[in-house]
């Protein structure tokens, strides 16, 4: 789950400056081919991917339960 919630983090913030990465991404793309990516597309695209995401990690974990497979504490 904390791998789950690592990915997510930065995701959540709901811009580029929450992820370095994107930062530099964004930069790259923008300086090396001339295309600029403006913060309703990127929000847009980081929503639907987050959202995805959210879906699958819910799905898994429902498995983890309903297969009981999570370990006793």
């Amino acid at each position: 789950m904390v791998v789950v919630d690592c990915g997510l983090q930065s995701r959540w913030k709901s811009n580029a400056i929450g992820s370095i990465g994107a930062v530099i991404a964004l930069h790259a793309l923008e300086k090396e081919r001339g295309i600029v990516i403006g913060w309703g597309e990127y929000l847009k695209i980081g929503g639907v991917v987050t959202g995805l995401q959210i879906i699958v990690v819910i799905i898994y974990m429902s498995g983890f339960w309903y297969f009981d497979l999570f370990p006793t504490l």
